[in-house]
């Protein structure tokens, strides 16, 4: 199986399968897109600079009441 197909199955299972945020949700964090400002920030550093993130990254996105779940 080639990888293309892998990570096609993959991010499928993901995105579209059970889990306990909806499925909105998981496409919004995926995509980055039509997420509260805190949390856009974290995932776009979590993203691409993951070294930059800091505990007051996710002390902001818990002030807004999105839970680690």
């Amino acid at each position: 199986m080639e990888y293309k197909k892998l990570y096609q199955d993959l991010t499928g299972r993901i995105l579209n399968g059970k889990g306990e945020s909806t499925v909105h949700q998981r496409h919004a964090a995926f995509e980055n897109t039509d997420l509260p400002q805190p949390l856009n920030v974290l995932i776009e550093k979590v993203a691409y600079q993951s070294y930059k993130v800091t505990d007051s990254d996710f002390a902001a996105v818990k002030a807004t009441g999105v839970t680690e779940d």
